[in-house]
Parts: C-alpha cells; sequence; structure tokens
C-alpha cells in the first residue's frame, strides 16, 4: 500500500457530501488496472436505516466498490444500525 501523500485524489461530489475517488490504476504497479474492491453492507433497524446503507454503497462506488451479497465475498464489511 503507497503512502498516503503518494495516492491520486479527485473530488467527486454527491448531494451535499464529497467523496474521494482514487485512480483507476496502481501507478506504482506500472500502470496496471487493480481488481474491483467489494463491500457488503448489512443494515439492522428502521426503513431510514435500509436507505443509509443505500447511500454507503452509492457513495463507495465512485472509488472502485461494488455490492456483493455475502459478507463472505467482500473486502469491506459495513454493519449499519441506528
Amino acid at each position: 500500500m503507497r503512502p498516503f501523500s503518494q495516492t491520486k485524489w479527485n473530488s467527486v461530489t454527491t448531494g451535499t457530501l464529497t467523496a474521494p475517488e482514487i485512480a483507476a490504476t496502481d501507478e506504482a504497479a506500472g500502470g496496471v488496472a487493480r481488481p474491483p474492491r467489494t463491500v457488503f453492507v448489512k443494515t439492522y433497524g428502521c426503513q431510514m436505516n435500509v436507505y443509509d446503507g443505500e447511500r454507503m454503497a452509492g457513495l463507495l462506488a465512485p472509488i472502485g466498490y461494488r455490492a456483493v451479497a455475502s459478507p463472505a465475498d467482500a473486502d469491506l464489511v459495513i454493519l449499519n444500525t441506528c
């Protein structure tokens, strides 16, 4: 993993929130494309929590995460509660 100062960042704005977008290739690896990263969001609670979980997954999509159906298949697991 490269140090923070060597990471290439671009600004992606979604509504009132801003999320960093990491370049799709790893310059340290000679420009080789990185494999997609995966996220599993488990939501407990009310319908607002469901919305919040979908929102988190949506904010992670621009930085290369795609949702998966199982925590065993995920690089990142988010437990979303009240």
